[in-house]
């Protein structure tokens, strides 16, 4: 707990804060990825929805939005109270019980892919033809920069939905 907390002083003072938004785009400075800050609403985006609805998104004269993979939401999962994470940034818009799909299947049972339940920060699995909200991402990792971040949060959150 108390490393976490000095890396997040550290990165708020070499960074100012982690992220800055512009207009409807948020960016972390850490990950480098950039956030659609209104989610999509959840209404008929299953999983091959959601896709669609990224691919055709036309945001801030950029037209590469994707699905984010669940390690790129869960970044933005602040786990430092144990027993309420948090979402890290001030999303326009999100509302704490939202499941936002992301791009990742099951791995052995492929009509089931993964969410991240942003009220306990937590991510699990739903049939992929159920509807869910949509956050879109684009851009990535920095490896180095995301080797520090997984560092810092190892302590207590070791991708427990790994396993399943």
């Amino acid at each position: 707990m108390k490393f976490f907390m000095i890396m997040m002083i550290i990165v708020n003072l070499l960074f100012g804060s982690r992220f800055t938004k512009d207009n409807d785009i948020i960016t972390d400075k850490i990950t480098g990825i950039k956030w659609q800050d209104s989610p999509i609403s959840k209404i008929a985006n299953t999983l091959e929805g959601a896709i669609k609805r990224c691919k055709i998104l036309r945001l801030g004269g950029f037209d590469d939005w994707r699905l984010p993979k669940k390690e790129e939401i869960l970044s933005i999962v602040n786990y430092s109270n144990k027993n309420n994470p948090e979402v890290e940034i001030q999303l326009e818009k999100e509302e704490s019980n939202n499941y936002d799909w992301t791009i990742e299947e099951r791995s052995y049972m492929t009509h089931y892919a993964w969410f991240v339940y942003f009220k306990y920060g937590y991510s699990d699995y739903f049939y992929k033809y159920y509807s869910n909200f949509i956050r879109c991402v684009r851009g990535g990792y920095d490896e180095e920069k995301k080797k520090k971040l997984l560092e810092s949060r190892k302590y207590y959150y070791k991708i427990r939905h790994q396993s399943r």
